[in-house]
Parts: structure tokens; sequence; C-alpha cells
């Protein structure tokens, strides 16, 4: 994984913001000190459940996962990840989508370790998310699991 996130000035890759929002997934599992599988399993749960992939069958996310695979292996992980910002920038709803995938990804081995943080920090300035909005998604995604968790407390 690069130390910081490349600039999305000159994409190399065309990528569609799907494509791109499952690249940055794979950029996370990347940015782990090692990728769990729950973490490869979940990447295509999470942005399954998105209403942008409603339309995606099993075999367009494998021909997506191809696409990016090759991608990683020539550009390079450095252009895919700076084509996937270009492709994000201009797409808001789709930047809070990615920043999400991420978050999502990071959390599902239920350590945050402070090299993660810094990685989600670096994604959010680079896909243009401000400070205030991002707080509001990580308060809304971990305020819901928290609420579950109450209301299995309550019924056990």
């Amino acid at each position: 994984m690069p130390r910081r996130l490349p600039s999305p000035a000159d994409p190399l890759v065309e990528l569609t913001p799907e494509e791109a929002i499952v690249a940055v997934g794979l950029i996370t599992m990347a940015a782990d000190e090692a990728v769990e599988e729950i973490e490869a399993d979940l990447l295509i749960d999470i942005v399954a459940d998105f209403e942008i992939f409603e339309e995606y069958s099993d075999e367009d996310f494998d021909e997506t996962l191809d696409k990016l695979s090759e991608a990683f292996d020539d550009p390079g992980i450095e252009a895919v990840c700076g084509s996937a910002l270009a492709a994000l920038s201009t797409h808001e709803e789709f930047a809070e989508i990615a920043l999400i995938v991420a978050i999502l990804i990071v959390a599902a081995d239920g350590e945050v370790p402070e090299s993660e943080q810094e990685y989600l920090n670096s994604l959010q300035v680079a896909l243009g998310i401000p400070d205030d909005r991002a707080e509001e998604i990580v308060e809304s995604l971990f305020s819901e699991e928290d609420d579950e968790e109450d209301e299995e407390d309550e019924g056990a």
C-alpha cells in the first residue's frame, strides 16, 4: 500500500464510479496489515447493498474484480488508486459510498490500528469529504450497530 494516496490528476485506468468504489475497497484491504478472509467476502457483500450495484450480477462483480486485478499488476496499485479518486471526485454520493466501504472493511476485523485510521483520514481528504460529514458517516454506521446490539441484549 502506498504511504500516501496518489493524486487523481492523471487517471491511467478508465474506471466507472462503481468500479472505483470496488477499487477503493480492494485498496483498503491491501492497506491492512493482513487481508482477512472476512474482509474479502465482506467487500462484495458491502457494495452489493448499495443501490448503484442493484443491477450488478455475480458475473459483473467477477469482471470488475478481474479488471482491477489486472490493473493492479499493470499499471499498478497507485495508478488504480489515482484513477479511482479521479472517477469519484465529481460524484459526492459515490465518494461517500467509497468511504463507507473503506470504513466497514477496516472495522471488519474488530481492530482499527493507527495506520488504518491514518489511511481512512487520507482517503477522506482525497475524496473531498469534509470532516463534519465524515464524522456523521461514522456515527451513522456505528450508532446503528450499537442500537442493534442493545436490542439483542434486551431480547435476551
